[in-house]
């Protein structure tokens, strides 16, 4: 979540959410189930399991800068989503 947050994401702990911020989680999470398998991974590893970015890329066979590209993919559609 932290890294969603330094992307630009606004995360708040779900002990403070006010029902207007639980509405924008719920979108979040409905947005974050439309991703392809592959994408929900792809986050999966790097914003709730905290692997790097290199990581990542290591473990599939293709470079950090490919990584850094499908996460921008992702971020371009969920901004879409939640629109």
């Amino acid at each position: 979540l932290e890294k969603l947050s330094e992307s630009g994401y606004a995360i708040q702990d779900d002990t403070e959410l006010d029902p207007e911020d639980f509405c924008a989680r719920m979108d979040l999470e409905q947005a974050l189930s439309r991703l392809s398998q592959e994408q929900q991974w792809l986050i999966r590893q790097i914003f709730f399991l905290g692997r790097s970015r290199v990581e990542v890329a290591c473990t599939l066979g293709v470079t950090e800068g490919a990584i850094r590209s499908r996460l921008h993919t992702i971020f371009q559609k969920l901004e879409k989503i939640l629109k």
